[in-house]
């Protein structure tokens, strides 16, 4: 009788980690000219800013591009969460839309009042301060569009993609707490008020796209947080 070789059930969760890290630090790469471009000159004359903006942007759409086929590919692969790719605004979802807007605002509003009694900056938040002083043109590019878009289509879609691996609750709790462990390690925060913002952030994301199984509506209120940060300054 053939003896039958079962593989360790774990080896392919370690490759699955090794590929998001790697994508992580691919998805990052869209903001090296400007760290670069910071670290020669601080205060860039008008040609060195718009240069610096248009490889920023050119360099985060090939980016994006390329997480977006990534992404598509994995689920196209295996998709027991049942997460759809169309991005779409139509009578059927337009209720979907109006909830997600609606719980953005609140949360953006809540976000205000509880930073108006306790301070929830980070190291990592001043530095991006300091850098978007310099290259202003760039950094609201990436801040408030490539980069939100690079930590959905990463830490939820991918994230989930490889490691939601059955649609039990139970599974989805796990892989929802866990992309948004490493959505607070990612922006710098390990201790204190600013990880618990931005661990109930990732939840609170996380969540959307459980609900809805959509990554366009995750996206859509990334963008709105960082754009809420950036203009009312919160």
């Amino acid at each position: 009788m053939e003896k039958v070789t079962v593989r360790p059930t774990y080896h392919k969760s370690i490759i699955n980690g090794l590929k998001l890290v790697g994508w992580i630090i691919f998805n990052r790469l869209m903001a090296l000219p400007v760290f670069i471009s910071y670290l020669v000159s601080k205060h860039p004359g008008p040609v060195v800013q718009i240069s610096v903006a248009t490889v920023s942007i050119l360099l985060g759409v090939f980016s994006l591009w390329v997480l977006s086929r990534s992404y598509q590919r994995n689920l196209a692969a295996s998709n027991p969460g049942r997460f759809q790719t169309d991005v779409s605004i139509t009578t059927k979802n337009a209720l979907t839309w109006i909830i997600v807007i609606s719980i953005a605002v609140i949360y953006i509003v809540g976000r205000a009042i509880i930073e108006s009694k306790i301070s929830i900056s980070n190291p990592n938040g001043q530095m991006t301060n300091t850098i978007y002083n310099s290259y202003p043109v760039a950094f609201f590019f990436l801040l408030n569009f490539f980069g939100p878009v690079g930590e959905e289509l990463t830490i939820r879609g991918l994230f989930f993609a490889y490691f939601l691996k059955s649609n039990t609750r139970l599974n989805q709790i796990i892989v929802l707490i866990l992309s948004s462990v490493l959505f607070m390690l990612l922006h710098g925060s390990f201790i204190g008020p600013a990880a618990l913002y931005y661990l109930a952030s990732g939840l609170f994301l996380g969540g959307i796209y459980l609900v809805t199984r959509n990554l366009q509506y995750s996206i859509f209120v990334h963008i709105v947080f960082n754009l809420a940060a950036a203009v009312l300054g919160i």
